[in-house]
């Protein structure tokens, strides 16, 4: 198998998201009421002390925000990635078999698959064992089962 399909590392940032999003959206919305309250305050609390800490809050939860979407991002990117190289590794090992590959769900994957016949086997689970190498559950008995011993 020529390439390494990686499917932790996009769940990993696709989580890193989920908590910086969490963080983010009480950060932006507090900031944004702060600064829309902040007229009407009474003239002793419409300090530059005041201003500068809703300033801050804005610029944290909108920096926070942009590491949401570039985790998010990455987390799409490298599960494309994987995903194209766990195509190229069930086509290197399967070539005479195509699938229709569904989502990955932190154990295996499911698909669809079709042999050259025209026979289609659906929910096949592919799972990668420890080097990366994908083995789709039924299918190996099914292809090999005619062969001479």
């Amino acid at each position: 198998m020529d390439q390494q399909p990686d499917f932790s590392t996009p769940l990993i940032l696709f989580c890193v998201a989920l908590v910086l999003l969490l963080c983010a959206a009480p950060l932006l919305v507090h900031g944004l009421f702060r600064r829309h309250r902040f007229p009407a305050l009474a003239q002793k609390f419409q300090t530059y002390a005041n201003r500068a800490n809703i300033r801050a809050e804005l610029i944290v939860g909108g920096c926070l925000m942009v590491g949401v979407v570039l985790c998010a991002v990455g987390s799409a990117v490298l599960y494309g990635q994987a995903t194209e190289a766990l195509e190229y590794n069930l086509a290197v090992k399967y070539p005479m078999v195509t699938f229709d590959l569904g989502y990955w769900n932190g154990s295996w994957m499911s698909a669809q698959a079709t042999l050259t016949d025209g026979t289609q086997i659906p929910n096949v689970q592919i799972v990668l064992d420890d080097f990366g190498e994908p083995f789709a559950t039924g299918i190996d008995e099914l292809i090999y089962e005619d062969l001479p011993e």
